[in-house]
């Protein structure tokens, strides 16, 4: 009676051949109808005055949805026969970007140094989803081929360099319509960055505090602080633990050291960190500087042009614990008492 009696999903017009035949009495009229249940359809197309034994004629539906076709035929004889068939399916409508997420790389703002990222998805469609076409990138927007991929909906990468990637996905449903890609980024440093304390110029300083700089770099996600660590020693040989003296986050990196241990001698290294979390691991000096306190001693001679003292060594201002010899010198007819 109905050709064909049902359908799988399409996104094209179903037309369905309805072929009536009664041998006896012929054929009287017909009526139909389309539904979206088995139920007996309480409204009907009009009743078709037909004639003859056989009749047939087509049907279209163009509505999306699972469709049924109901027919009643009447002969002349006022036989009735009712009869169904379907579901016929028809969804022209294409499924929407899939909702991406990653659990492992949540924030698609954020660095990470974890470079396995692992992609979940997930879309509905009225007729279901037949498989995903994806493709992993470094592009922001890029729209996956129409080649199913996979039927899944994750995807992880391994090993992925540092940089930003773009991974994108796109569904097609069971009707054959495919739809509009979904984007997601996420952005890998797995490179520690690089730092270097300066040179402190002079070596000896006899004033408080000491101004410490470094320079640092991360060629990827860029420095987020750096960390100076300092040790110190009282005689050059033995020397505390080394110990951070704080951060700076703002390029030029500077700290106002203020010699927590007193005079002495100190040594530093930083610490640089970038945006997703990768340092550095330390344990040398590179920079060294020693805190000294320094006596001023003046000289005079009574009266004026009596003659003069000299020091040695030279200079007048010395580190303390220096042994500094005068030797006075008189002129003409002065002696010094």
């Amino acid at each position: 009676l109905f050709t064909p009696v049902q359908s799988s999903w399409t996104n094209s017009n179903i037309s369905v051949n309805i072929s009536l035949q009664d041998s006896f009495s012929g054929l009287l009229m017909y009526r139909y109808a389309w539904t979206q249940n088995v139920s007996i359809p309480s409204s009907w197309n009009s009743w078709h005055n037909i004639s003859g034994y056989s009749y047939n004629t087509i049907k279209t539906q163009s509505g999306e949805g699972e469709w049924y076709l109901h027919v009643e035929a009447c002969d002349n004889a006022g036989n009735i026969q009712y009869c169904f068939a379907g579901p016929y399916k028809i969804d022209k409508t294409s499924p929407p970007p899939p909702a991406i997420s990653s659990p492992t790389h949540s924030n698609e703002s954020a660095w990470y140094s974890e470079n396995d990222p692992l992609f979940m998805w997930y879309v509905s469609d009225v007729s279901g989803i037949a498989g995903y076409s994806y493709v992993l990138d470094h592009s922001p927007l890029t729209s996956p081929d129409m080649i199913v991929d996979t039927m899944n909906g994750s995807k992880v990468y391994n090993d992925l360099g540092d940089g930003e990637w773009g991974f994108h996905v796109r569904a097609k449903d069971n009707a054959g319509n495919w739809g509009s890609a979904s984007h997601y980024r996420v952005r890998i440093d797995k490179t520690e960055p690089s730092s270097q304390v300066d040179s402190i110029t002079p070596y000896e300083r006899d004033f408080l505090p000491i101004t410490i700089m470094a320079t640092a770099s991360d060629a990827t996600s860029g420095v987020s602080k750096v960390e100076l660590w300092y040790r110190y020693s009282n005689d050059n040989v033995t020397w505390s633990s080394w110990t951070k003296y704080g951060n700076d986050s703002i390029p030029p990196y500077r700290w106002e050291f203020d010699a927590p241990y007193g005079y002495g001698y100190y040594e530093f290294y930083s610490i640089a960190y970038d945006n997703a979390g990768n340092h550095e691991e330390k344990l040398n000096a590179e920079a060294i500087c020693r805190y000294v306190e320094k006596y001023t001693l003046s000289t005079f001679v009574f009266p004026d042009g009596a003659g003069y003292i000299e020091l040695n060594p030279s200079g007048g201002t010395y580190n303390a614990g220096t042994v500094v010899m005068a030797r006075a010198h008189a002129n003409n007819s002065y002696i010094f008492d």
